[in-house]
């Protein structure tokens, strides 16, 4: 929580920081951004006498001078089940839903907000295009007993859908947030 409401500047350490994220005082606000860095670092600037702790995930990152064509979309929950790790979930088509392009390969990738709660074991849920690689890394946590939230970035199969995997047995809500257009 903030000790009081206001906003944090988000860019690369050596500019005034132009990205700008308004926070409540109570409560919690979540948001996709797309910030440019300088020389591998963010400089955070918070609104006078406001503190405010900020949880940041990195979902990509490119490498030359074209920019990210991120497009926000509105919320769209695509799944809520109880999941076990035998094999995964597949979905969709999610192409034209949400505001995506109703053409898989004009998706780069679908953002998601995905919320878990660990039904056993602490473990992880891969979400991933059936027909594309299943990532090295985890896509989301699992806690045990408890809810976690995360936002992932995730390619979609190039039929529009998508695999939703986890490791360990857990109720799972992904939510379409945004897209990426290729």
């Amino acid at each position: 929580e903030a000790t009081k409401k206001g906003q944090v500047r988000i860019g690369p350490p050596d500019k005034d920081p132009q990205a700008t994220f308004a926070f409540p005082k109570k409560g919690t606000r979540s948001a996709v951004m797309v910030v440019p860095v300088g020389g591998g670092q963010v400089k955070f600037v918070t609104s006078d006498k406001a503190a405010v702790q900020l949880r940041v995930e990195v979902l990509g990152y490119a490498l030359n001078a074209k920019p990210v064509k991120v497009r926000s979309a509105p919320a769209t929950r695509i799944v809520k089940a109880k999941l076990d790790a035998t094999a995964p979930l597949v979905v969709g088509p999610i192409t034209g839903l949400a505001g995506l392009s109703p053409k898989a390969k004009k998706i780069s990738g679908v953002i998601l907000q995905v919320q878990t709660k660990g039904l056993g074991p602490d473990g992880a849920v891969k979400i991933y295009g059936p027909d594309r690689s299943i990532p090295g890394s985890r896509s989301a946590p699992v806690v045990a007993g408890k809810k976690y939230t995360s936002l992932v970035v995730a390619e979609i199969g190039t039929d529009g859908k998508l695999a939703i995997a986890p490791t360990v047995p857990a109720k799972v809500k992904v939510t379409i947030v945004g897209w990426v257009h290729r």
